[in-house]
């Protein structure tokens, strides 16, 4: 099943996808999976998301979010029982196609959970709440508001989302995450 959205001014995000985004990084950051460096991050993009700011005068594009049909899966590597996945295709005039998988069952939690690979290759991956792309440790860009707007409206990927946090919840449910809802540092005397 596919779901297209053409998209040619700065489109918002639907009251849905905003307290999606805002319970899905609740619990990263309840969970200790995200810090308050980065859950601070996120909500001010958040902010510019509602208020329909486009941060990179990106122009006219094409963004299409992808489900597969029930009982279709992606495979896992090295054999193991495939996993649910969906896909996100951005198209950008005068730029090459790229089309991001995410997978429920990643047991990578960087950049995010959910985060996209790159069709091209896996090692390069999306940042499903603010569109940074990275390889390893190293952002190579961002992509468009759009692109994180129509990603965040469609009901399947919310659902989806939610789904892959508690997922990886399950699996590292014996993993004691590092803190960091505690108060920031003190600041030091002069």
């Amino acid at each position: 099943m596919a779901r297209y959205g053409f998209v040619v001014a700065p489109i918002t995000l639907d009251s849905d996808a905003i307290a999606a985004f805002e319970l899905t990084t609740d619990v990263q950051l309840f969970y200790g999976i995200i810090g308050i460096g980065e859950y601070i991050n996120r909500l001010d993009f958040l902010d510019e998301l509602i208020e329909g700011m486009p941060e990179d005068g990106s122009g006219e594009e094409v963004v299409r979010v992808e489900s597969l049909r029930e009982g279709e899966f992606a495979p896992r590597s090295g054999g193991s029982t495939p996993i649910p996945r969906l896909e996100l295709t951005v198209r950008t005039p005068g730029m090459s196609i790229k089309k991001w998988k995410f997978h429920k069952g990643d047991d990578d939690p960087n950049p995010s959970i959910p985060h996209g690979h790159s069709d091209s290759d896996d090692r390069i991956k999306l940042d499903a709440y603010q569109g940074y792309v990275y390889k390893k440790s190293e952002q190579l860009g961002r992509v468009s508001r759009n692109s994180i707007v129509v990603l965040w409206n469609d009901k399947e990927f919310r659902k989806f989302a939610r789904e892959a946090i508690n997922a990886y919840i399950d699996r590292n449910g014996d993993f004691h995450f590092k803190d960091y809802r505690r108060a920031l540092p003190k600041r030091q005397k002069r």
